[in-house]
C-alpha cells in the first residue's frame, strides 16, 4: 500500500524548479531594514511504503528521488529466521531487494549501504554473500557489529536513488 503525503510551508516566495525553496533557519542578517524576517523553506512530496504486516514503521520512505527502506533483516515471510547464518544473509538482501522494486528502484541504485552484525567473526562469511547478490555496482558500505532484536545475526540499512 503506498500512501502519498505531501509537507507544504508557506513562504513568500514562489519555490525553485524542482519544489525546493532554499532552506536556513532565520538569522539576524536575514532581517531587512522594515524588520520582516525572511524564512526559507522546502517543499517536498514524500511517500511512504506502508508494512505489510501492520509494523509500526514504513518499509520504505521515498523522498526527493531517494529511497530509504527500513532496516531489513533475514525473516522468513511466515517470521522465522534461517538457522544458518548464510541463508539469514541471503535472505535479508532478498528482502531489501523487495522493498527496493516495491518503491521503484533495485539493488543496482542503492548508494550506500550500512551493515550490522551481531557476531564481526561473521564479517567474511557475510562478504562472500553480499557481493554474490550486489554484483559489479559496488555502492558505499559500513559494516559494524552491535546488538539486534533476538533471534537476528544481520541487518542491513541502504539509501537507494528511483530508478
Amino acid at each position: 500500500m503506498l500512501i502519498r503525503l505531501s509537507l507544504r510551508c508557506r513562504c513568500a516566495k514562489r519555490p525553485r524548479a524542482g519544489g525546493y525553496a532554499l532552506l536556513t533557519s532565520p538569522r539576524r542578517s536575514d532581517a531587512r531594514s522594515d524588520g520582516v524576517v525572511k524564512e526559507k523553506i522546502m517543499i517536498a512530496d514524500v511517500a511512504r511504503l506502508a508494512g505489510a504486516d501492520g509494523s509500526p514503521f514504513s518499509s520504505a520512505t521515498i523522498a526527493g528521488g531517494w529511497v530509504f527502506p527500513a532496516g531489513q533483516v533475514g525473516e522468513r515471510a511466515d517470521g522465522s529466521v534461517p538457522e544458518s547464518f548464510e541463508e539469514e544473509v541471503a535472505l535479508a538482501l532478498t528482502n531489501l531487494r523487495g522493498v527496493l522494486e516495491a518503491a521503484g528502484s533495485d539493488l543496482a541504485h542503492v548508494v550506500r549501504i550500512q551493515v550490522i552484525l551481531t557476531d564481526m567473526a561473521d564479517f567474511y562469511v557475510m562478504n562472500r554473500i553480499y557481493r554474490d547478490h550486489i554484483g559489479q555496482n559496488l555502492p558505499t558500505r559500513f559494516t559494524h557489529g552491535a546488538a539486534l532484536a533476538p533471534g537476528y545475526r544481520v541487518e542491513l540499512v541502504a539509501t537507494a536513488v528511483v530508478a
